[in-house]
């Protein structure tokens, strides 16, 4: 497996075309990320390839958590290898279940440190919109004078 490291977005993008494009729901924060308007000096940008080409890929967040979602489990040992030289401090990492107990072991291993697990998330897709039946009002656009009313409901959600 060759692990190859990018410089900027740019140079990575045919890389996130292929890995992350693919399925734009299991990678939107990648592709999110990927959108940022200027890009940390020192962040990584990786992809992992084989002799049948590019296999998977993990960026790095503006907070510094590595994205895993992209590696496949059986790349995390080269990838800790290759990424332990340049990022020995890498302070966590994030993705699926499989991805990310592959690279947190892997990494324990080279970067000879400890790793927990904090929490766990759920990513929800919408399959199909079926709209309330007994509901007085109709959706609209939200408006300047509605953002008080948006910031409360999405600190409740976050509580």
């Amino acid at each position: 497996m060759n692990v190859r490291l990018y410089a900027s977005p740019d140079d990575f993008g045919p890389v996130a075309r292929w890995v992350y494009r693919r399925d734009p729901v299991l990678f939107t924060t990648e592709l999110t990320t990927l959108r940022t308007s200027r890009w940390p000096d020192g962040h990584v940008l990786l992809s992992v390839a084989d002799c049948d080409g590019t296999v998977g890929a993990a960026l790095q967040m503006r907070d510094a958590v590595l994205l895993v979602n992209g590696l496949q489990p059986k790349s995390a040992k080269a990838v800790a290898a290759a990424l332990a030289p340049v990022r020995a401090d890498l302070p966590a990492i994030r993705g699926t279940a499989a991805t990310a107990v592959a690279f947190s072991h892997a990494w324990t291993e080279v970067a000879d440190v400890s790793a927990t697990s904090e929490f766990q998330e759920t990513l929800y897709r919408l399959d199909e919109m079926v709209p309330p039946s007994g509901v007085v009002g109709q959706s609209r656009l939200a408006y300047d004078g509605d953002a008080e009313l948006l910031v409360g409901w999405l600190d409740a959600f976050f509580v």
